[in-house]
């Protein structure tokens, strides 16, 4: 059987690498190319298809000689080549005539449904409902992450390369044939690619090849999550995709709450991060993929370990450290010590509390609970509770440090965060027809225990910070900044002198006797180069400009915005939050905050859904007679949002009389929250 899984890789990886110049040629003789424009990196036009070849190498060729050599394909593999080459094609699609977010949206969920239902087993650690709900969140997550990562010429492909292997070692040693050829084909496809991909790239994958690479990949994850026995082997596919799934959330999280589209590219990335700090395109690169190797490394090791509390031990290790190094690339390490504090107190937190809710379930009697369970019984559901957490803490932003703000802030969010993940634990505890598998009673008496135990830990390190800051060697550094162009006055600097190490202004030249850093333009430059954090707005009445470019401008570091005027014309809509300090206010562009912004989005996609499906009745019989009375169709919906603001969906393109649907997926704008009551 070994011979097949090493003719499939090199099959796949020959074939690729023949199929390449060939499709090159052909996108090149068609004008099939990726010009250089907005965030992209590379200088030239360059041709796109690679996926194409990749499709063909390692998908379609390699299953075929799997059928030639009678070997059987279960149900699950054909959901996996079906939905991928589905996949394949509306990236395919995109890359020609691009579709947009929502038509893309639409095909991702076709697709991760096409595959759920050629499933034939289901993992026993997940209800059904929720089985289905998490599966199709993370097919689409990370065909998206792996879409992101196609940015740096042989990131993507050097990425998937170590992934697919590390997935066809983990079927080789379940004995499941199949889907080790498919993994090691997928591998060796990734492979025969780079050799036209590194830099220089003389080709691209596109959408087609990269979301092609996302689909297989989260697939194969999902089937060896059905197929795991433990729940320490179920955490492997985490560790093994670890990086595309960290600076997918991290940077899902940041621009939602920066109030920024999702779906928009920006230089937000980890490896922006890495390449902030002046590190070459080629090094950048070869940086991330070490740290991916390391990664897929860890995920493979946990099959070679006995079952032991020490196995489950070294995976929460591996999984808390990437969560604190992920969310550190975007803060550019600035306040690590501020955060290896807080990361530590929420561990000591969630293990005391846990601890405790052991000693009050199974020995106070209060519970009738009267059993003893083994430290191995143990360690399992502590090592997943503190991942959750730690991970759920750092994705809602507790490890932001800012220092000025009011602890009420942390303590309402905390609140939030843990009504969150108690919902999360019924959700995952919920079966069918049996109902919830724990008490809700144990729940409540759990999440107060840790909300009560986690604000008096976070509370003793914020007042630790907070005076720390008022000594005047550790003040942190700040830059102040006048949009209207005069330099700031004496009284002014003197002011906020007391509170932090002014080092400046940035701005038009004055006769201000501060330092000049240089002009607004440079701000983000600036606050990179001196590793300063604090930007104070000098603000004159009467000023009406739009601020917003300037708080944009900043978003590669953890740059927090103060001012001493939080009631100005020109800050009306944005978010505020009071300081420490009586006369300044923190300021960000972020309109809601996330919680909020989820629930009412939910909402709103429930209305929108309920009054697409009662008006469809209507609709169907507004088109027949239009139809039949040959009247022009209507051009465009026009709908006036929640914020009173009208918006234009062209729903037809070309001529109006024509009829011809520009794209199907603009309906699906309703579930935007455009449509909403």
């Amino acid at each position: 059987m070994s011979s097949f899984y090493i003719g499939s890789f090199l099959i796949s990886f020959a074939a690729v690498l023949a199929a390449v110049p060939v499709v090159r040629r052909w996108a090149i003789g068609v004008d099939f190319l990726d010009h250089p424009a907005g965030v992209k990196s590379h200088r030239a036009p360059t041709p796109l298809g690679g996926g194409i070849a990749v499709l063909i190498g390692s998908v379609i060729f390699v299953t075929i000689l799997t059928i030639a050599f009678g070997m059987e394909i279960p149900g699950t593999a054909v959901g996996v080549i079906a939905g991928a080459v589905l996949m394949f094609l509306i990236g395919l699609y995109d890359d020609y005539f691009e579709m947009g977010a929502p038509g893309k949206m639409l095909g991702q969920i076709i697709s991760a449904l096409i595959f759920l239902t050629f499933v034939e087993t289901y993992p026993p650690i997940l209800s059904l409902p929720a089985f289905f709900i998490l599966a199709v969140v993370w097919i689409i997550g990370l065909q998206n992450a792996v879409n992101f990562i196609d940015n740096l010429d042989g990131m993507c492909g050097g990425i998937s390369l170590t992934i697919a292997t590390a997935f066809g070692i983990l079927f080789v040693i379940k004995e499941m044939p199949v889907f080790a050829i498919i993994s090691f084909a997928l591998a060796g496809g990734a492979l025969g690619f780079l050799r036209y991909n590194l830099s220089p790239a003389k080709i691209f994958l596109g959408d087609g090849g990269s979301l092609l690479f996302g689909f297989m990949l989260a697939c194969l994850g999902i089937v060896h999550l059905n197929t795991s026995k433990s729940f320490t082997e179920a955490l492997a596919p985490i560790l093994i995709m670890a990086f595309p799934i960290f600076d997918m959330t991290l940077v899902t999280i940041t621009r939602l709450n920066k109030g920024r589209k999702v779906y928009i590219a920006s230089h937000d990335h980890a490896w922006d991060m890495i390449r902030n700090v002046g590190i070459t395109r080629e090094r950048t690169v070869f940086v991330i993929l070490m740290i991916n190797l390391v990664l897929v490394a860890s995920g493979l090791s946990v099959f070679f370990m006995e079952t032991t509390p020490y196995r489950t031990l070294t995976v929460v290790g591996f999984a808390l450290i990437l969560a604190f190094i992920g969310s550190q690339l975007y803060k550019n390490f600035l306040f690590l010590k501020e955060s290896i504090l807080s990361v530590l107190g929420d561990l000591f937190s969630i293990n005391l509390v846990f601890w405790a809710y052991y000693l009050i379930k199974y020995r106070s009697g209060l519970l009738e609970y009267t059993a003893v369970l083994p430290p191995e019984a143990v360690a399992i559901p502590l090592a997943w509770i503190n991942i959750f957490w730690i991970l759920l803490y750092g994705a809602v932003g507790l490890y932001d440090i800012s220092h000025e703000i009011r602890f009420r802030s942390y303590g309402t969010t905390l609140a939030k965060v843990i009504v969150f993940g108690g919902m999360v634990f019924l959700l995952v505890n919920y079966r069918p027809g049996v109902g919830l598998q724990i008490s809700l009673k144990s729940i409540v008496i759990f999440l107060v225990l840790l909300f009560a135990v986690n604000l008096i830990v976070r509370f003793a390190i914020y007042k630790y910070y907070s005076a720390r800051i008022r000594i005047e060697k550790n003040r942190l550094r700040a830059v102040i900044v006048n949009p209207s162009g005069d330099g700031p006055n004496r009284d002014f600097v003197d002011l906020y002198s007391s509170h932090y190490n002014v080092i400046g202004y940035v701005g038009p030249r004055s006769d201000s006797d501060l330092s000049r850093l240089g002009d607004l333009v440079d701000l983000s430059g600036i606050l990179n180069k001196t590793k300063t954090t604090r930007v104070i707005l000098c603000l004159d009445d009467g000023d009406y400009r739009d601020l917003t470019w300037i708080f944009e401008s900043a978003y590669y570091m953890e740059t927090i915005f103060l001012t001493n005027r939080g009631n100005a014309d020109n800050l009306k809509g944005l978010k505020k939050n009071r300081t420490i300090y009586e006369n300044l206010t923190v300021v960000s562009t972020k309109h809601r905050r996330l919680f909020t912004q989820l629930i009412i989005r939910l909402a709103d996609m429930i209305i929108a859904g309920a009054v697409v499906i009662l008006s469809s009745p209507f609709s169907i019989a507004l088109i027949l007679m239009r139809k039949l009375k040959k009247l022009p169709a209507g051009r465009s919906l026009r709908i006036i949002t929640r914020g009173e603001k009208e918006v234009s969906i062209e729903l037809l393109a070309g001529n109006p009389e024509s009829g011809k649907f520009r794209c199907p997926g603009a309906f699906l704008s309703v579930f935007k929250g455009d449509l909403s009551l």
